[in-house]
């Protein structure tokens, strides 16, 4: 596969081509609350199984609580579709004013500008991508969600970004100091990003696709902004998703 698509709103594509950026948003915000409570009860048993025994029973069920929230915070993600083809749904669901587009980007392109950005703020960050797998049981995972999203086919990036991207290391050895280690949980609680953003220059992009739906005076706005912002040797067109045959 070479190729992925993404659906932005109008005002979405105009931030891209504007501040050159995308982002990835901390999984704990994610609208699919079904989907993060399950990826946060996978998180919680690793944290209780790895360790020895003796870590968790003297950590305490309270600030055992509090590292299982800093691991969830360090967890990122974006989606994309694998899909080529147009899907009426996603029109639906990620352009809601008819005014929404389809970009078209190389896969390896946009993992390598990625990873250029979030190296930066993290020089062990690991970013792994893939085809997210639609199944009804065993999904407690970043890479799997419930057959009812089938039609998103999606494609995930995701990413596990350490404490110290905006974290100062304790003072103390935890061990030494569980209150002091307490109120650094807390502190990377309140300091983990929302969104990490990466850089994305205009030239990635191979084609931007206007929404179906959207009307005339729009579809004027959309070709102008592209030919004034340099996409002439790049496919931008509306979609023909609802054209007669």
């Amino acid at each position: 596969m070479k190729y992925i698509y993404k659906y932005l709103t109008f005002n979405q594509f105009v931030d891209l081509v504007e501040s050159k950026r995308l982002y990835l948003t901390r999984v704990s915000e994610w609208d699919d609350v079904y989907e993060a409570v399950e990826l946060r009860h996978l998180v919680s048993n690793g944290m209780r199984k790895g360790p020895p025994q003796w870590v968790p029973e003297m950590l305490g069920e309270d600030l055992m609580k509090a590292l299982d929230q800093s691991m969830f915070d360090s967890y990122y993600a974006q989606s994309w579709t694998w899909s080529e083809e147009e899907s009426d749904a996603m029109w639906r669901i990620y352009s809601p004013n008819n005014d929404g587009v389809r970009l078209k980007m190389n896969v390896d392109k946009i993992y390598n500008a990625m990873k250029c950005s979030l190296l930066q703020l993290d020089s062990n960050i690991k970013i792994f991508h893939n085809k997210v797998k639609y199944q009804n049981t065993n999904i407690g995972s970043i890479e799997v969600k419930r057959k009812a999203f089938f039609h998103e086919k999606e494609y995930r990036f995701w990413c596990i970004a350490q404490w110290n991207a905006w974290n100062k290391p304790p003072a103390k050895p935890f061990l030494n100091d569980l209150e002091g280690f307490r109120h650094y949980l807390i502190d990377c609680h309140i300091n983990a990003k929302k969104t990490i953003y990466y850089t994305v220059e205009n030239s990635l992009i191979d084609e931007v696709v206007l929404d179906p739906r959207a009307p005339r005076y729009h579809e004027e706005t959309f070709f102008n902004y592209c030919n004034n912002r340099g996409f002439k040797d790049k496919i931008f067109k509306k979609s023909t998703l609802y054209t007669e045959l």
